[in-house]
């Protein structure tokens, strides 16, 4: 799937006490791969809740939502995150390509805390 230019939220619950709210600019590979890097160690394991806010990734956000998030692998300017089953051949495969410029926010929330709305987009 090629979420490129979509609004895609994903939501893992965890302890209130680590409560953040990281967003980093992206423009250079370098910063993908610090992205990922914090990905990997804040979310795969967990099972994530992914919505669509701005609709044009819904069926996208279906396949994922309530996953497991496996991995996550920074090529260049892309991001590919791994979802679901144990083997590779079961998983569903998100694709970023950041551009020129973009945003991944990971939310720390208390049960039942709403997530921010996303940014809009173009």
């Amino acid at each position: 799937l090629n979420c490129e230019a979509a609004a895609l939220r994903v939501v893992a619950e965890v302890p209130r006490r680590r409560q953040s709210r990281n967003r980093r600019r992206m423009v250079e590979g370098h910063s993908v791969h610090r992205v990922a890097r914090g990905l990997r160690q804040r979310l795969v394991g967990r099972r994530l809740k992914a919505s669509s806010p701005n609709g044009r990734f819904t069926e996208g956000a279906e396949l994922i939502d309530g996953q497991e998030f496996r991995a996550v692998e920074a090529i260049g300017k892309n991001l590919f995150a791994f979802f679901g089953g144990q083997h590779k051949g079961d998983q569903t495969v998100v694709h970023v390509h950041f551009g020129m410029a973009g945003v991944w926010a990971i939310f720390a929330l208390a049960a039942g805390e709403a997530v921010p709305d996303p940014p809009p987009t173009t």
